[in-house]
């Protein structure tokens, strides 16, 4: 890859947490999680860290092997020792039974807002 996008993706990974996954010695999967401070309060839940998991990918040559699970189940451990008020994602429909099967649950009370040229 040309060495400006080697730098970004650096750049990119220096707020995140990042695991790889492998499989018969290579690298097949990844997650990540980004951690976000809340305002502070005086309510110590409500000052609390929260974390956005994404990027979860594994090789389609790799799945159905529980790779993708094991990603996901490594990043709420760290949730936990983190101590995150939550841990959020914007699951693709595909993946929602997996992240169902880890834990997650639906939570409609997100809204965006997307500039009208973008």
């Amino acid at each position: 890859p040309p060495p400006e996008f080697v730098s970004q993706v650096a750049s990119w990974m220096i707020s995140r947490t990042v695991w790889k996954a492998h499989y018969q010695g290579h690298a097949v999967g990844m997650v990540c999680v980004t951690t976000h401070e809340r305002m502070p309060s005086p309510n110590p839940r409500s000052a609390a860290s929260w974390g956005y998991l994404g990027h979860l990918y594994v090789l389609p040559s790799a799945r159905d092997r529980g790779i993708g699970e094991g990603l996901i189940q490594t990043a709420l451990a760290e949730a936990e020792r983190r101590h995150y008020a939550k841990l959020v994602l914007s699951p693709s429909e595909l993946s929602v039974p997996l992240y169902r099967r880890c834990g997650f649950t639906d939570a409609h009370a997100m809204m965006v807002w997307r500039p009208q040229d973008g």
